[in-house]
């Protein structure tokens, strides 16, 4: 599933999620936007991602850049795959921005450079995580909008 960074965010409801901006939905490599970013943005969203997780389905998407299957990180004590769920992040100035999870796989393996928005975004998460809850906050939104 492709989805333009910054386009409202709509893959599981029927309208836009005007609140919400989509951001690494990538499907090839011509989507790709590669370049060095901190490495502290995937270790951030590897801590914190029980508390930025999201819209977690039943089915996996293994990544379509690479033949790699089964992708596993550590978060806190839980070793989780990625492929079934979102990240939601706080921006700190209201908005949100919603990734596939396999997006710390894509800079990790592949070197993607997410929008600086979001790299500011991720990096202010010590700031704007507590009391966040990706899955909350992804459930009031997208009830609205069906």
């Amino acid at each position: 599933m492709h989805f333009a960074d910054f386009s409202p965010y709509r893959y599981l409801t029927r309208t836009d999620v005007t609140a919400a901006h989509n951001i690494g939905w990538i499907e090839e490599l011509s989507q790709l936007r590669i370049g060095v970013i901190d490495s502290l943005v995937p270790d951030l969203l590897e801590r914190h991602y029980l508390d930025l997780v999201g819209n977690q389905t039943r089915g996996y998407h293994d990544c379509a850049l690479c033949d790699e299957t089964e992708i596993w990180i550590a978060s806190g004590d839980q070793r989780i795959v990625l492929g079934a769920a979102e990240l939601w992040i706080p921006d700190g100035d209201g908005d949100i921005f919603v990734a596939p999870d396999l997006v710390i796989h894509y800079i990790r393996a592949h070197l993607y450079r997410p929008a600086d928005r979001f790299v500011s975004a991720v990096l202010r998460l010590p700031t704007t995580i507590p009391g966040w809850n990706g899955e909350h906050v992804a459930e009031r939104l997208c009830a609205r909008q069906t």
